[in-house]
């Protein structure tokens, strides 16, 4: 599976004297090249493990992954299909919710809830830049 990095994962900022929209328009930009570096490695990586011609090349029976398991059976290939599948829709999910980000701060709505319009505390806003509403919001049932 993979592990994101430390700048991908969500962690408060502390800004130092920089508007505090700005600094998190430059957290979205970055995340947001980020995530489209790993959205091309996992798409390379499902189309390595779905080449037939690959797998034949590789030196392990495990297929290079070590961790025991054979990945020339069918329901091998399908299971690491279906799990790159995931992580491949995970990454372009949180890419959409990056670019929607990006896209409020230039339509001058960044930072209000979705759902009652309220504006999103600065520290929520800190820990997770592309939030798309308040706390009490999401804590609702059925958001």
């Amino acid at each position: 599976m993979f592990v994101l990095a430390p700048s991908l994962q969500e962690q408060p900022m502390i800004f130092t004297g920089q508007d505090p929209i700005e600094a998190l328009r430059d957290v979205l930009e970055e995340q947001y090249e980020q995530h489209s570096v790993r959205l091309a490695d996992l798409v390379a990586r499902a189309a390595r493990t779905a080449d037939p011609h690959h797998s034949r090349s590789r030196s392990r029976d495990d297929g290079g992954r070590g961790d025991g398991k054979r990945s020339g059976s069918v329901a091998g290939q399908a299971a690491l299909s279906a799990a790159a599948e995931a992580e491949v829709a995970a990454s372009r999910r949180e890419l959409a919710e990056i670019a929607r980000a990006l896209r409020h701060m230039a339509e001058g709505v960044y930072g209000r809830c979705e759902s009652c319009l309220e504006k999103i505390p600065l520290d929520r806003l800190r820990v997770r830049p592309h939030t798309r509403f308040c706390a009490p919001c999401e804590a609702r049932p059925g958001l």
